[in-house]
């Protein structure tokens, strides 16, 4: 039987042709289907449209034809219950092409013309089962963004406490448990825990409860970083807190919710207490050596003034009165009393030495720093023209490099490389005449990454074992006898100072018999 020959609407009591308009123009794909063999007996435009085949090909399949394999095994359950009570459910149609969508069926039978025939209405809910799955999938993304948020907030030592506008605690995360004394995540309102605390400015002034860094954001303020004692009335434990507050406003600008932040910082602020101690013992410290150092800096500028005055007037009588004795007597002496003058005279002089260099030492100490640019080629000139007599006595040849300018004392450089050319000078092989070279290297400090001018001055001396270089530049401190060679062993321990008073350093290279080479590092700008 089909609906071509009997329209349903006339055992309905519906006026035919209404019901084919209907049948035809529904927007809903509309079948009708045989009940004992699943096949379909008419199918209106919209079947034909969505699953693309012709009216015919559409009345040549059974509704096995339209559904994927794997759902066959249903189908006659289904039948019969649509015959039944009627059916609604969900399932996957497949059109003529094969591709697939997903279809909501609403099947119930009826009895046409003696013959059950079920009435299918089905609509296409692809749109919807999209809209579904990224709903589905956005739940997901939510639960799993939910469950990394709860695990960062488990293993998090700031406590967090999210509540909402009405003050009602909706997350509290373990830490904030464990500070606040809880036994488990509590419910209620904030204004019950706040019965169990009080809070203190750091300054000891008692806050009211409507200051509280909660109350304020429930009131739509935002805060960070604030720091308060706190004070539990149910255990005692006293502890100081570090305060954020947050408020979650709505389109409204309403507080939707509160998020707050509180990290104990007890230990921490103790730690920041004896640090500050620590640093005020270490200024007390600083002030008591610097008054050390003041009084030391005193001693040594009144022992220059001695030595300059009380000793040296003494010295110049012995001198004096000796030559004295030379000129009147000098012809009546012999033997050892003439050797004991001369002795006498011999240690004056070296006395005189030993006190000028002693001089020149402690000015170098007390002496205030008052630096300017120089030009270092300008310097070592004046350094070579203060020892000219000395360097045409023993032949010298002296090649001075291009040197930089730099900041520092004019006076102190002068007498730095005039002590380190004198030493060329002095120790020099017999067999050989001095020959001295100055020049400079631009390098950058390994530590600092400042920039710092090497000088280097090479002679062809007799050189000495590096063992000694220490000792070389100690006062007082000589290599060699006074038989050998002149001088109180004082003039690198001068130059050691100058240098250092500049910021740089001085060192050596040397070998017996194979000259050395002094090397002097100063800043190429003075801090």
């Amino acid at each position: 039987m089909s609906p071509t020959k009997e329209t349903p609407g006339t055992d309905t009591g519906l006026d035919p042709l209404l019901f084919r308009l209907g049948f035809e123009h529904s927007r809903d794909i509309i079948m009708f289907i045989r009940r004992v063999d699943g096949r379909i007996l008419e199918a209106n435009i919209s079947a034909m449209s969505a699953y693309g085949y012709t009216r015919q090909e559409m009345l040549d399949l059974t509704i096995n034809d339209l559904r994927i394999p794997e759902t066959h095994v249903f189908t006659e359950d289904m039948m019969a219950r649509a015959d039944g009570e009627g059916i609604l459910f969900e399932t996957v149609h497949r059109r003529k092409d094969g591709s697939t969508f997903s279809v909501e069926v609403n099947s119930r039978g009826v009895t046409i013309g003696g013959d059950r025939i079920l009435i299918s209405v089905v609509r296409d809910i692809t749109e919807r089962k999209r809209a579904e799955q990224i709903l589905q999938d956005n739940e997901e993304a939510a639960r799993r963004s939910l469950a990394q948020m709860l695990s960062v907030l488990n293993i998090m030592s700031e406590g967090v406490l999210i509540l909402d506008g009405e003050g009602r605690l909706l997350l509290v995360n373990p830490a904030m448990i464990q500070l606040a004394g809880w036994q488990e995540a509590p419910g209620g309102t904030w204004n019950e825990y706040m019965e169990r605390i009080e809070m203190r400015e750091l300054s000891g002034r008692l806050l009211p409860p409507e200051q509280w860094p909660v109350s304020r954001a429930l009131r739509g303020e935002s805060m960070r970083d604030l720091e308060y004692k706190v004070h539990r009335h149910d255990t005692g434990k006293n502890y100081i807190a570090l305060y954020s507050a947050t408020p979650v406003l709505n389109a409204d600008g309403a507080v939707d919710l509160v998020v707050v932040t509180v990290r104990d910082i007890t230990a921490r602020k103790r730690d920041e207490q004896e640090l500050r101690k620590s640093k005020e013992e270490l200024e007390l410290r600083v002030r008591e050596r610097t008054a050390e150092l003041e009084l030391m800096n005193k001693e040594l500028q009144d022992f220059a003034f001695i030595a300059s005055h009380d000793l040296k007037e003494p010295l110049r009588k012995i001198q004096a009165f000796g030559d004295l004795v030379v000129t009147k007597d000098g012809g009546s002496l012999k033997g050892e009393s003439l050797d004991y003058l001369y002795r006498m005279q011999d240690a004056a002089a070296r006395m005189q030495v030993l006190l000028q260099s002693l001089l020149s030492y402690s000015r170098l100490t007390t002496k205030l720093k008052v630096f300017s640019r120089i030009d270092l080629n300008e310097v070592v000139r004046n350094a070579v023209s203060n020892l000219e007599i000395r360097i045409k006595e023993t032949g010298a040849l002296v090649e001075i490099g291009d040197l930089p300018s730099l900041e520092g004392d004019d006076t102190q450089l002068v007498q730095l490389f005039q002590n380190l050319f004198w030493n060329a000078l002095k120790f020099h092989r017999e067999d050989e005449s001095p020959r001295v070279k100055v020049y400079s290297k631009y390098m950058q400090n390994s530590r600092s990454g400042a920039g710092v001018y090497e000088i280097l001055i090479e002679d062809n001396g007799i050189g000495f074992d590096e063992k000694y270089l220490d000792k070389v530049f100690l006062p007082f401190q000589r290599l060699h006898g006074r038989d050998e060679y002149e001088g109180v062993g004082m003039g690198l321990a001068i130059c050691k100072k100058i240098v250092e008073r500049h910021g740089g350093a001085i060192t050596a290279r040397s070998s017996p018999g194979k000259g050395a080479t002094f090397i002097v590092t100063l800043p190429a700008e003075q801090p």
